[in-house]
């Protein structure tokens, strides 16, 4: 396989944005039962969802180079949730394999060779770090996991 250097004039943070959310809505595509947002708009319609929240990007001084081009990271937030009616282990459990679900899901499909440029917006996206949290919620149980994808871009200048 050969690596595809994603090289751009400017910061590919929207782009990346972009790219994430495509590609959540690729890997998820079958799945008619989660709602996927472009951010946190309020309550979902469905009991399982991902809602994209902050972009971090960072630029490495170490890769400056004599025409101004740069190495960029960028980190970009979605949070993963599903809500099971109830109480009890079960219903617990049955919360956080879902969100084992959807978030393995969305690795797997960003990770295969196709995917991971983000429809050629960065070098590579690769997921980074992930907090889950679970509660009591309205009468069920809720998990919602903070997931992070990491990204890599080269911006020259023109």
């Amino acid at each position: 396989m050969s690596v595809l250097v994603v090289v751009g004039e400017t910061s590919s943070v929207l782009s990346a944005r972009n790219g994430l959310i495509a590609a959540v809505r690729a890997a998820l595509t079958a799945d008619r039962s989660v709602d996927i947002e472009a951010g946190f708009s309020g309550a979902p319609e469905n009991p399982d969802w991902v809602a994209f929240g902050d972009v971090d990007q960072a630029v490495d001084p170490k890769t400056i180079g004599p025409r101004r081009s740069y190495d960029e990271t960028i980190t970009l937030a979605m949070n993963v949730g599903a809500w099971r009616p109830g109480r009890g282990d079960d219903v617990v459990n049955e919360a956080y394999a879902r969100c084992d679900e959807l978030l393995s899901k969305i690795w797997a499909h960003i990770a295969d060779g196709d995917n991971i440029t983000l429809g050629g917006a960065v070098a590579w996206c690769w997921p980074g770090s992930a907090s889950w949290v679970g509660a009591e919620v309205e009468g069920g149980f809720q998990v919602e996991v903070a997931a992070e994808f990491v990204c890599t871009h080269r911006v020259r200048a023109a």
